[in-house]
């Protein structure tokens, strides 16, 4: 009897300390879990002061070159990055100019097309039309029509 006694208090002892165990990891798991939340609100407050800050930079920024632009003081540090935004911002315009240029011309072929007003010389080929033709010079046409296989498949 005593050897059935003695296991049952080696298992009894043994589940014992796997619960005890098993309820330290769980309390663990819990407080790191914890100090990871707190962690990760206190990075997003980080987050959120870093961008606060940039936008109040941008605000300095752009205080800074609207004076620059209105012919105001501003410190001769500041005068080469405010010259290189009115620079990047005449590129801008000029570019989109030119975007403009492309969408008015390409409004003014297609307008042409649809009303019949093209003049291109180019239109008055000979026979080949609208097939691809590798000897076609315009108006006088060299295009052959092929007299055997072998010349179809070249």
């Amino acid at each position: 009897m005593a050897f059935k006694e003695n296991i049952r208090e080696n298992l009894t002892s043994g589940f014992s300390k796997i619960v005890k165990t098993v309820g330290e990891g769980a309390a663990t798991v819990a407080k790191k879990s914890g100090e990871i939340v707190e962690i990760s609100k206190l990075n997003l407050s980080v987050s959120t002061e870093k961008n606060n800050i940039e936008k109040l930079y941008r605000e300095i920024g752009e205080m800074v070159f609207e004076k620059y632009a209105n012919g105001e003081a501003v410190d001769l540090d500041l005068e080469k990055p405010c010259k290189e935004i009115e620079n990047s911002n005449n590129n801008i315009k000029e570019i989109k100019e030119k975007i403009e240029d492309i969408k008015n011309n390409k409004e003014y072929e297609d307008s042409e097309e649809e009303y019949g007003e093209e003049n291109d010389e180019e239109d008055d080929c000979c026979c080949c039309e609208d097939e691809i033709v590798a000897n076609c010079e315009g108006n006088i046409c060299n295009f052959e029509e092929p007299k055997i296989e072998e010349d179809i498949i070249k």
